[in-house]
């Protein structure tokens, strides 16, 4: 299994963008914070763009970005707490 933890979003080189994205949904839709944080975060730098079967929109997407940050947020992930402020 993949650590979330040991992923960064800055080893663009290393990260196979389609693994990062399916574990991140996964483990943000069964409500792990940081998992959270992440999948919103690639929602909206546009990390999405590297995923070779990615056959929706969502390749750049701000609301859904938003919407895992704040959740993020809501459970309690310091790191969205403090981007969201950075960020509002």
């Amino acid at each position: 299994m993949t650590n979330i933890s040991s992923i960064t979003l800055n080893e663009e080189k290393s990260i196979h963008y389609d693994k990062l994205f399916h574990y991140c949904s996964m483990a943000a839709t069964q409500g792990h914070p940081k998992a959270q944080f992440l999948l919103g975060k690639l929602y909206l730098d546009g990390s999405l763009k590297f995923i070779k079967n990615d056959t929706s929109n969502y390749k750049f997407n701000s609301s859904i970005g938003l919407q895992w940050i704040r959740l993020s947020a809501e459970n309690g992930y310091k790191k969205a707490k403090e981007f969201l402020i950075e960020i509002l």
